[in-house]
């Protein structure tokens, strides 16, 4: 089977997604179309990029450079005058066309959808009836349900709703989006943007197993067109009394969002972590030590860092985006809040401050919620089956043809 992936290559989403089947022996290419650098993780699939593969994954993944020197593609893009750009790169679309007409995949399969299926539509245009093979189409978080309320997107995600075959969604309330946008396929069910998690080894590095004995709270430093880090920040500040005795990690926060948490530390008089970049094993690692687990953002579909919480044991309190409502029974394995009323949210937080029992009961109701729903042993081997369902389905076709 070849597999003719669109998506972003610096994305650890993807890396995990196509990690799922890496090793079935199938013949995988990954196009971007944003041409950015390759995640780490990426496991060794043949990429299309203008910048080279990281050292990491050299002696092991084919990397098919579209910008003709082997240095300076990514000061070339950034810098120079559009003409030259234009020169060097030509259109991603063309290039993509191309590689689909070199390598003649079984299925194409687009991760995201304004950067990497947008693209795609305008693809499939060009070559007409020489797109022949399923498409497959991956949601992931606010594709649909943000920018649907977007004049100026209704149509491309329209667009690409009605020309693709097959649709994977990361939570059901986009399975019905879709439908409303002229979906017509088949959708093959629902899976975190990572596909997966290996819960066992995660689980591993937790280091206080009661979450009601943890000292640290964690939040998500994120603010901007979604995200709500500093509401998250003033939904504390109403409960500063309540810190004392805590530290607070804001994990991968903007400038202001840290700005914000260091002034409200210095008036809590408690202890601040802030962790700017950092791996994904020290995001674990920071769920594993954390009594709470706190996001706030107004739109998104099954956020990988909620999950992440819930399976280190740290309590959830998360944003009420109606795909959160899907993991979490408000009260009993979390608290859902509104995102932008830093009043509720804040109350939410002093009350998984201040109930011991709910913050135990609700690790263990979501442990096994993360062995069932989100493990590797339960999530792969679907995730296996069903590209060999779309392939045996194209198989079938061309033989009727």
């Amino acid at each position: 089977m070849k597999i003719l992936f669109a998506a972003m290559g610096q994305s650890v989403h993807s890396a995990r997604w196509i990690n799922q089947i890496s090793n079935e022996g199938w013949d995988i290419h990954l196009f971007d179309f944003l041409e950015a650098s390759v995640c780490p993780e990426m496991p060794a699939i043949t990429t299309y990029t203008v910048h080279p593969a990281p050292t990491v994954l050299c002696d092991k993944v084919r990397s098919h450079n579209t910008y003709p020197f082997r240095r300076g593609a990514g000061f070339t893009k950034r810098y120079s005058p559009k003409f030259i750009q234009s020169f060097f790169f030509g259109s991603r679309v063309r290039k993509f066309a191309e590689v689909y007409r070199r390598i003649r995949p079984d299925i194409v399969h687009s991760l995201e959808m304004q950067n990497e299926s947008y693209p795609l539509l305008d693809v499939k245009q060009i070559l007409g009836d020489e797109f022949s093979v399923p498409w497959i189409y991956s949601s992931w978080g606010s594709d649909i349900y943000y920018y649907r309320t977007k004049p100026e997107h209704r149509g491309r995600i329209r667009g690409v709703l009605e020309a693709c075959d097959f649709h994977l969604a990361d939570c059901a309330r986009d399975i019905d989006l879709a439908r409303q946008f002229g979906f017509k396929g088949e959708a093959l069910g629902i899976f975190p943007t990572a596909g997966s998690f290996d819960v066992g080894w995660a689980r591993e590095f937790i280091t206080v197993d009661r979450p009601s004995e943890r000292k640290s709270i964690a939040l998500k430093g994120y603010q901007h067109e979604h995200g709500r880090g500093l509401t998250a920040l003033e939904a504390l500040r109403s409960g500063v009394a309540d810190l004392k005795g805590y530290t607070l990690e804001v994990y991968l926060p903007v400038p202001s969002v840290e700005e914000s948490a260091r002034e409200l530390a210095l008036t809590a008089g408690i202890e601040l972590k802030i962790w700017k970049q950092t791996l994904n094993l020290e995001i674990l690692k920071l769920f594993g030590r954390s009594r709470i687990g706190f996001a706030l953002s107004i739109s998104d579909g099954t956020p990988n860092t909620m999950l992440e919480a819930m399976m280190m044991g740290a309590f959830p309190v998360q944003s009420d985006t109606v795909s959160t409502a899907e993991w979490i029974e408000d009260g009993v394995n979390g608290l859902l809040v509104p995102p932008e009323d830093p009043i509720a949210a804040g109350k939410a937080i002093l009350r998984a401050l201040s109930d011991d029992t709910l913050v135990d009961s609700a690790a263990q109701i979501n442990k096994e919620l993360m062995l069932s729903r989100v493990d590797t042993a339960v999530n792969r081997p679907k995730i296996i089956e069903l590209y060999k369902k779309v392939y045996a389905e194209q198989i079938d076709r061309k033989k009727m043809n």
